[in-house]
């Protein structure tokens, strides 16, 4: 009874998508307790306390959908902390560098394509780090999340390793454009890091995708970004009378204005209002497309 029970789990567990090696763990364990339970209860009493293998399996599967999706999301965040310190040694030495010749370099608007996209996807890997984190510290009490919640999780976590990687590239396809204007310590700093951080990001990207494997407890997608990142500030005690806005398209023209306020100040602070004011247009069209792009798949709004 014991054996064609397990038999029946194993079929169960490989159906909800749950690994060998952790299906083997599970099976060792229930045999192990049905053992000990048959031994009083006989081996019928065991399986009928044991429930039925379907609904055990979606448990199990729902359990490790949750907690790879957390590790996932956890390492990316570990993973990508490096990379913005790197980032940000090498953005900040730039002005150090040597003069750019955007119109001349290697290939002809390659230096400015590549400029732009290095300071566009930073702050695109940043927030959906963040997100991705926030979204898990508030549930996290809770050893099952609904499919709904950690697919918005795992997207949120690829677009952040994403952002993070094609930063890593932008640089160092900046430096090879422009290797004969600037310094060689910074062409051989981009190279150096994307070479030892874009394979630690895979890494984790491939954890992040098998997180998906198992199936998860069925469930809408109930919070958007607002949610989040209200939570996150309710917890800091000079921050938590602040209300945001309700409506999403609401809370994104307020980041958008945000934004495009600091990087215009930013260029004012740097003499040189007219850069400092397209770079603000810039900045605020950036949010609002990206919120328009991704808002459902990245849940900032329903």
């Amino acid at each position: 009874m014991i054996d064609a029970y397990l038999r029946e789990l194993a079929r169960e567990l490989r159906a909800a998508g749950v690994g060998r090696a952790d299906s083997r763990r599970l099976l060792e364990e229930a045999r192990e307790h049905l053992s000990d339970s048959a031994a009083e209860h006989g081996e019928d009493g065991a399986v009928a306390a044991f429930g039925t293998t379907r609904s055990l399996a979606a448990v199990v599967a729902a359990e490790l959908a949750t907690s790879r999706t957390r590790r996932a999301a956890y390492a990316a965040f570990v993973a990508l902390a490096p990379v913005g310190v790197v980032y940000a040694i090498l953005f900040l030495t730039f002005p150090a560098v040597g003069t750019v010749q955007g119109s001349r370099g290697s290939i002809p608007g390659l230096g400015v394509a590549a400029f732009a996209a290095a300071v566009f996807f930073p702050q695109f890997a940043f927030v959906c780090g963040v997100l991705a984190v926030l979204r898990l510290v508030r549930r996290s009490g809770e050893a099952q999340l609904p499919g709904a919640d950690l697919a918005v999780v795992r997207r949120r976590t690829a677009c952040a390793l994403a952002g993070g990687a094609l930063t890593l590239a932008s640089l160092g396809a900046f430096a090879l454009d422009q290797r004969d204007a600037i310094s060689g310590w910074w062409l051989a700093g981009s190279l150096v890091a994307l070479g030892v951080f874009a394979p630690a990001l895979a890494v984790v990207g491939v954890a992040t995708a098998r997180a998906a494997r198992p199936v998860a407890a069925v469930g809408e997608v109930t919070d958007t970004a607002v949610e989040d990142v209200g939570a996150l500030l309710a917890q800091v005690p000079l921050l938590s009378g602040v209300r945001l806005p309700a409506q999403p398209r609401r809370f994104a023209f307020l980041i958008a204005g945000v934004a495009a306020v600091a990087v215009g100040v930013a260029g004012v602070v740097q003499h040189d209002p007219f850069d400092g004011l397209v770079r603000a247009l810039a900045e605020g069209v950036a949010v609002l497309g990206c919120y328009r792009l991704f808002g459902r798949q990245l849940g900032l709004r329903r």
